[in-house]
């Protein structure tokens, strides 16, 4: 649990870095990395605070020990169900971050195909 606040501590300081010391040609990218960063956020507070699940194999949380199952009284199911959803959202954000990587390597080369010769 201590990571989850350790976690948002660096969280907040890297989004404050980000809009603050980026310069102007790397804003654009440093909106994708704002982005991604609360998504990864999300994963780890529901690893470490809601879900916390006790992995059994080859069931990935058939335990629950986070605040879901103890305080709200969950099944270990809706727990899986959040990672589902919060790991698809980090695997979203990361593949706009490709993206825009790639789109940036094809404006600077300007559209030029590679020759094989």
């Amino acid at each position: 649990r201590s990571m989850s606040t350790e976690y948002l501590q660096v969280t907040v300081i890297a989004i404050y870095l980000m809009v603050v010391k980026t310069p102007p040609p790397g804003r654009a990218f440093a909106r994708y990395l704002i982005l991604l960063q609360p998504s990864i956020l999300s994963v780890d507070l529901n690893f470490g605070l809601l879900g916390s699940p006790i992995g059994l194999y080859p069931v990935p949380g058939g335990l629950c020990n986070g605040i879901l199952c103890t305080v709200f009284g969950f099944s270990g199911h809706a727990g899986i169900i959040l990672m589902f959803f919060t790991v698809s959202y980090v695997a979203v954000c990361i593949s706009f971050c490709f993206h825009f990587k790639y789109i940036t390597i094809l404006a600077m080369v300007e559209h030029r195909p590679v020759s094989a010769s």
